[in-house]
């Protein structure tokens, strides 16, 4: 039980974190945007809309139902067998009819005290089960992510076009001053078209921020569902943001190494196959599945890693097919 509920305190820290940033755009809300939504709605319409997500959520069911079924295995079993005789015949000289009846009914109940060779199953779904979470887990890390991604993308177009329309304010005074320097005769017309040529600039620079936005926008919308653009009306408060301390940072890379979704669910794949020993391992294309282009932090190295540890020192009968280690460690290594 205690495992359970340090399980159930880290992901609700690692959501919190992930979050952290993200909910001061929830208090930087002006005064006219204050019915707005806040990130936490959006995460969880991002979390209704991501098919990933739902995928997980199946796989998870699916995974408690076998562990259900795993455990109905050392339950008790129950049998009734019923039977029911109806006989008639007539015996000579007086060619009587004589009936006779039968019935019964037998009730059977087992309940064995110990089965240990379902005892590797009932193992193997439980570690299924924590597999199966462990991937729901990271589904929902990976849609946090890309949702706050997005806000704050959203933020830098509106930002960025909030400095190209103060440059196209400043290039119009620029070519007036210009045009009446021109008239007055104290500029030459170079000026002039040089101003004309700056205000055309920032003016095609005003279109390609607001397109920028309106893509951002977008991306939010696929992801939640939802028109997106109470996000224009927030914005960071520097006073919000929590504390670091100075080893804060360090704690939390070593903690999402240990807790790391994906390496914990590999963790648990390995301890299933080890469970159904002796048993055949099929692993194939496994450097697609982690390769990542050294954007997740090492968590890919360190997935392999553990890996090629578990090959060398496991110490259960799992064969491993199909698993080119070679190109594998070239890949990575």
């Amino acid at each position: 039980m205690s495992s359970v509920v340090t399980t159930k305190s880290a992901r609700a820290a690692r959501l919190g974190r992930l979050l952290c940033l993200g909910a001061c755009l929830t208090g930087g809300l002006t005064g006219g945007t204050a019915t707005a939504q806040s990130l936490h709605d959006l995460y969880v319409q991002a979390l209704a809309q991501d098919p990933a997500v739902a995928g997980a959520e199946a796989q998870v069911r699916a995974a408690e139902e076998r562990q259900v079924q795993a455990r109905a295995a050392f339950g008790p079993s129950a049998a009734v067998v019923g039977n029911y005789g109806d006989t008639r015949y007539r015996e000579a000289p007086a060619y009587e009819q004589r009936r006779f009846y039968e019935k019964k009914l037998n009730v059977q109940v087992t309940q064995p005290l110990l089965r240990s060779a379902l005892l590797p199953a009932l193992d193997s779904s439980a570690a299924q089960v924590q597999q199966a979470r462990a991937m729901l887990e990271q589904a929902r890390t990976d849609t946090g992510q890309r949702l706050v991604e997005a806000c704050f993308e959203v933020l830098k177009a509106r930002d960025a076009l909030e400095l190209v329309r103060a440059q196209r304010v400043a290039t119009a005074e620029q070519l007036t001053l210009a045009q009446k320097s021109f008239k007055t005769g104290t500029a030459p017309v170079i000026d002039v078209r040089d101003a004309e040529a700056k205000a055309d600039a920032v003016a095609a620079q005003v279109s390609a921020a607001e397109f920028e936005l309106d893509l951002r926008l977008q991306v939010v919308t696929e992801l939640t569902g939802q028109n997106a653009t109470d996000l224009l009306g927030r914005g960071l408060d520097g006073k919000q943001l929590p504390p670091l301390q100075a080893d804060d940072t360090s704690q939390w890379f070593t903690a999402a190494q240990e807790n790391n979704a994906q390496l914990r669910s590999a963790r648990q794949a390995l301890a299933s196959a080890e469970q159904l020993a002796p048993c055949v391992l099929w692993m194939d294309e496994i450097e697609k599945g982690l390769a990542s282009g050294g954007e997740d932090g090492g968590v890919s190295r360190r997935v392999l890693g553990y890996l090629l540890t578990w090959m060398a020192e496991r110490k259960a009968p799992v064969f491993i097919s199909g698993f080119r280690l070679s190109s594998a460690a070239r890949w990575f290594l």
